[in-house]
């Protein structure tokens, strides 16, 4: 049995010594998004949970309602933008009249007298206007110089965007960190099942020849019973070690966006193991230079003052 799979069974058992507990971080620690990867991650040729993380990030609901939330953010961003430009507003009305007063019919019979009196033409007598027009068109271009109003609502909608999409980000790091540590509790789990299906072996044949000693006379029957004992506690904590499998897997799955008895992939021992040339200061570092969630609490901060 190979290293990996003893301390997975250690782990499983709450036994799980300090190397394991540094894989577990190094695996915790290669759920960083590609772009902001170390250079120590970024050497290793082999990632063996890319393809597991991609697909999560593809499948998982949570994640993308986050996505959804980013979308509306930009949305509303694109909005406040939209308020500092021109605006050109084209207005158009026909209406059908009946029975309404035309202007000219009060008028021109006033010009015609004014013209009679002064003896010249110097009044129209053929108005015709009603009102309202029967066609009305308007076309309307505003600019807004200046308004306070607008530019904080600007500020505030592009903070909001940012809190948004460094949310996603922060759901996509943790979603991929929880689908690598959910696969480890699965190997874990199967590991400890492979031991206690060794040992139940091991139990049996302890059993078979305690059977043989007793019919020999070489032993006494509690011998047998006590081999009986062995095989049925260990059979019972067979048992609690696949529903253990079982339990793991289903909430893989659920990570994964997939059916709950959909079958788990097994991945080859040999590939997980890390080189970490990386010290405790250099993490800190890089986790303060790096995390989403820093990045998003001081968006929102921004937001708030804004």
């Amino acid at each position: 049995m190979s290293i990996a799979m003893r301390k997975a069974a250690a782990a499983s058992d709450g036994r799980a010594g300090p190397a394991a507990g540094r894989a577990l971080v190094v695996f915790l620690m290669a759920a960083l998004v590609p772009t902001a990867r170390p250079a120590w991650l970024r050497a290793q040729t082999v990632d063996p949970f890319a393809g597991l993380v991609e697909e999560a990030l593809r499948n998982n609901l949570a994640l993308e309602q986050a996505r959804l939330a980013e979308a509306r953010a930009g949305a509303a961003l694109r909005e406040a933008r939209g308020r500092l430009l021109p605006s050109l507003a084209l207005d158009y009305r026909y209406t059908e009249q009946d029975g309404t007063l035309n202007f000219g019919d009060l008028v021109n019979p006033v010009f015609g007298a004014l013209n009679e009196l002064s003896g010249a033409n110097r009044f129209p007598t053929d108005v015709d206007l009603t009102i309202p027009f029967r066609n009305d068109s308007r076309l309307r271009l505003v600019q807004p110089l200046y308004d306070s109003r607008l530019w904080a609502s600007r500020a505030l909608a592009g903070h909001r965007r940012d809190a948004a999409h460094y949310a996603r980000r922060a759901a996509a790091r943790r979603l991929a960190a929880e689908v690598q540590a959910a696969y480890l509790s699965v190997a874990a789990a199967r590991s400890a099942a492979r031991i206690y299906e060794a040992g139940l072996a091991l139990v049996r044949e302890s059993e078979r020849v305690a059977g043989r000693l007793v019919e020999a006379g070489r032993a006494t029957p509690d011998v047998v019973y006590r081999a009986r004992a062995e095989r049925g506690e260990v059979e019972q904590q067979l048992l609690s070690a696949r529903e253990r499998v079982h339990a793991a897997e289903r909430r893989f799955n659920r990570l994964m966006g997939r059916g709950v008895d959909a079958p788990v992939e097994e991945i080859p021992d040999s590939l997980l193991r890390f080189e970490v040339s990386l010290t405790e200061e250099e993490a800190i570092a890089h986790a303060l230079a790096h995390r989403e969630e820093l990045f998003g609490a001081a968006s929102q901060s921004a937001a708030a003052e804004a």
